[in-house]
């Protein structure tokens, strides 16, 4: 199990009291808190300073309070005139971990935040609720030993199923120091605007529009559509996710596109927009309840000035998320992509390429945004029919750890993974 050390320094009116030593799950609630004691409350003008392993101020870290989200200045300071009201208080920014602060006598707080790196692989909920089972079984032997240390498990997946109950999953994982990432399929949905026609992509005939396979999308234009998906997002973090990562964060690729009725001149402003509003009051509901908020982009994203047609303009979009992950799957790209003959034969290139340039843009945009790319551990579906294994594997995550990525993702749809790529090693116990 992973742990964090917290050091809240006591003061009190011109003299500083002994600091208090506090230890706690990284990025899981609390399990020791020490510094916490019956009868002691929030006091009123608080003042909280985060600093970083170095002890350095940071800037723009969140305090969660009372259902508010504060940021530090270039001091790591943040004032709370008001006593709170919340049990916990909870400090992160995107790529530290989350740390949660007990009520303190004093109204002087110093919280230290340590760098997170975020390597995970994709579990589908089936599978994920058999703990015992072969495939989780697998999975929890890699988190013990190797880089491993989170798990991405669906919670509305691509037909627009949406789990729920899987609260004591959530905790199990947690209580083994596993990161919690809750992937909501955010515009693909082929329930839910079956349910409720208005809330989908119609037809100028006023009818469902559907996808090349018959499967309905919400409207990315429709707000109602949108706090629908966020409310499911909501659903996550009662179950005590960590994180919600939204897939399908775009507008349909394939069908009789020319069918649907927009209502607006469609173009790549408006379609941006539009995934950007959904992406701003998703992070705005979910970040001042602790929780961070990532999307999956295309890979080409870093490649197009444009939005590729699904409203995916990365400077539009990347303000308003902690993290990106790129879809950077070298089976994806076309040959000759960056003059390279076969992509998938050329994993390492491919993925340092792409990453390299969808950083450029990204960063810019957004300061404080941490990429962690989606890698490939399945084996390639075009002409070539490269088994992905232990070296292409390494490769891409060499790749992405050379441009300069915090952490990686790794796909396999059918939740099949070894020791093919990871970094084996013993993870020290507490």
């Amino acid at each position: 199990m992973k742990w964090i050390w917290l050091f809240v320094a006591l003061a009190t009116l011109g003299s500083i009291g002994q600091a208090a030593t506090t230890k706690v799950i990284a990025d899981g609630f609390p399990q020791v808190m020490n510094s916490q004691r019956e009868g002691v409350h929030w006091q009123d003008n608080l003042s909280v300073v985060i600093l970083n392993e170095d002890n350095l101020p940071v800037e723009r870290a969140s305090l969660v309070v009372d259902g508010k989200e504060l940021l530090s200045d270039n001091q790591g300071r943040i004032s709370v005139p008001t006593a709170p009201k919340s049990d916990w208080l909870v400090v992160k920014k995107p790529g530290f971990q989350k740390v949660y602060v007990a009520p303190q006598e004093s109204n002087l707080i110093t919280v230290k935040i340590s760098l997170q790196e975020i390597n995970a692989v994709y579990v589908s909920t089936g599978f994920a609720r058999n703990l015992n089972g072969s495939k989780m079984s697998t999975v929890l032997e890699l988190m013990e030993e190797t880089q491993l240390n989170a798990i991405v498990i669906d919670v509305k997946d691509d037909e627009g199923r949406v789990s729920s109950g899987l609260e004591g999953l959530v905790s199990e994982l947690k209580s083994r120091g596993v990161y919690t990432i809750a992937r909501v399929v955010t515009f693909k949905d082929n329930r839910a605007p079956r349910k409720n026609s208005n809330l989908g992509i119609q037809r100028s005939n006023g009818k469902l529009w559907a996808d090349r396979n018959n499967v309905t999308y919400l409207n990315p234009m429709n707000s109602k559509a949108h706090d629908y998906v966020i409310s499911v997002a909501n659903s996550a973090v009662d179950m005590g996710f960590d994180e919600i990562q939204f897939d399908y964060v775009r507008f349909p690729t394939d069908g009789a596109l020319g069918q649907i009725s927009w209502g607006v001149e469609l173009n790549s402003d408006v379609r941006s927009q539009a995934i950007a509003s959904f992406l701003k009051k998703a992070r705005a509901a979910l970040g001042k309840r602790g929780a961070y908020v990532s999307a999956d982009v295309f890979g080409i994203t870093g490649h197009d000035k444009n939005d590729s047609g699904i409203g995916q303009h990365l400077e539009t979009i990347v303000p308003h998320i902690d993290y990106a992950s790129p879809m950077v799957y070298p089976s994806g790209y076309a040959s000759g992509t960056f003059g390279i003959k076969s992509p998938a034969k050329n994993p390492y290139d491919i993925v340092k390429k792409s990453l390299d340039l969808y950083t450029s843009r990204a960063l810019v945009a957004n300061p404080d945004l941490i990429i962690r790319p989606w890698l490939q551990a399945f084996r390639d579906y075009s002409k070539d029919k490269q088994r992905y294994g232990d070296k292409e594997i390494k490769d891409q995550i060499k790749a992405a750890m050379d441009s300069g990525s915090l952490g990686f993702l790794l796909w396999n749809a059918s939740s099949n993974y070894t020791y093919a790529g990871l970094k084996r090693h013993r993870m020290r116990k507490p």
